[in-house]
C-alpha cells in the first residue's frame, strides 16, 4: 500500500521583546515549547502579523504515514474546527493524551461549573454537565478530519487571515505561496482555552497552478498592486493531540482570488496531494 512520508515540524510563535543578548535567548528557548497558560493568549490578528507569524523549526521530527484512505476522505465530510468557538477545545479534550479528567473537561467546557467556586453547587452542576460534554466529546473522538476558513473578515480565533502570493512563475505557471513556495501551511493557534492547534504541511503544493496566463495576468496585475483577496478553506487531518496541541497536516485547500477594487472573482482553485 502506498504511504505518504513526511514529517510534523514542531511550530514556535516568535516572541518579540527589548533587552540584552541573554533575555532575548530566554525568550527564543521558551518559545520552541507552546505555552498555553498565559493569561492573554494572542489573537487571531497578532498571530497572523508581520511580527509575530508562526515560523517552522526542526525540533522534533516525527514520522507520520497517512495512508490512502485518509487522503480519500470526502471534502464534503471535513468538520468545521471553525464554526463554534469550543470546536477546537472539544477536539482537544475528546484526544488529548493524556486524557483529561473529568474535573478538567468541566473547567474548559462548562462555564457554568466554571462561573462558581461553591463546590456543592459545582457537583450538582456536574451531574448535568458532564453527560452533555460527553456526548459532544463522543463526536470528536473517533473524527481526524477538519477544515478552517481562509477569510479576513473571519472572527474565530481558529482561522487564516491570508496568504502571501508571490509573482507569477513562467517556469512552472503557477504563483508561489508564501515565501519561495516554502513552508505555507505552518500555522499555530492558541485559543482563549489554552487549547492550541498547530498546521504544516508536505504534501499540498505551496503553489497556485494557472495555466491560462490571460488569467494569470489578470491575478498579478491584482496581486501587484495589493487588490487581491483570499478566501477559501484549508483542510487537514489531525493524527494526535497531544499536550493540549492538535497536531493538524493540511491534505488539501480550496482558495478562490478576488479582486479587491472590482470585487470580481479571479478564479477558484483546488489544491491536492501531490502523487
Amino acid at each position: 500500500m502506498k504511504h505518504y512520508l513526511f514529517y510534523f515540524s514542531a511550530i514556535a510563535v516568535a516572541l518579540i521583546g527589548c533587552g540584552d543578548q541573554n533575555k532575548s535567548e530566554t525568550a527564543q528557548n521558551s518559545a520552541s515549547q507552546p505555552s498555553l497558560g498565559v493569561d492573554r493568549p494572542p489573537t487571531k490578528e497578532s498571530i497572523h502579523s508581520d511580527a509575530t507569524k508562526p515560523y517552522l523549526k526542526d525540533i522534533n521530527k516525527a514520522a507520520v504515514k497517512l495512508t490512502p484512505n485518509d487522503l480519500a476522505h470526502p471534502i464534503s465530510k471535513y468538520s468545521r474546527l471553525d464554526s463554534d468557538p469550543l470546536a477546537l477545545a472539544y477536539l482537544v479534550a475528546a484526544q488529548n493524551a493524556p486524557a483529561f479528567s473529568e474535573e478538567e473537561k468541566l473547567a474548559r467546557l462548562s462555564s457554568s461549573w466554571a462561573s462558581t467556586t461553591d463546590a456543592f453547587q459545582k457537583r450538582e452542576i456536574a451531574k448535568s454537565e458532564l453527560p452533555r460534554i460527553e456526548k459532544i466529546l463522543s463526536e470528536y473522538r473517533d473524527n481526524h478530519h477538519y477544515a478552517i476558513s481562509l477569510s479576513a473578515s473571519s472572527t474565530n480565533e481558529v482561522s487564516i487571515a491570508k496568504i502571501s502570493l508571490s509573482p507569477y512563475d513562467f517556469s512552472t505557471k503557477s504563483f508561489p505561496i508564501g515565501i519561495n513556495g516554502q513552508d505555507c501551511w505552518g500555522w499555530a493557534f492558541r485559543t482563549i482555552q489554552k487549547v492550541g492547534l498547530n498546521l504544516t504541511g508536505g504534501i499540498v503544493p505551496c503553489r497556485i497552478t494557472v495555466e491560462d496566463e490571460s488569467v494569470a495576468k489578470s491575478i498579478e496585475a491584482a496581486r501587484s498592486s495589493n487588490s487581491i483577496v483570499e478566501e477559501g478553506t484549508i483542510f487537514f487531518f489531525v493524527p494526535s493531540v497531544q499536550g493540549n496541541v492538535a497536531q493538524g497536516v493540511v491534505t488539501a485547500a480550496r482558495i478562490q482570488l478576488i479582486n479587491s477594487q472590482t470585487n470580481s472573482s479571479l478564479g477558484v482553485f483546488e489544491l491536492k496531494p501531490q502523487q
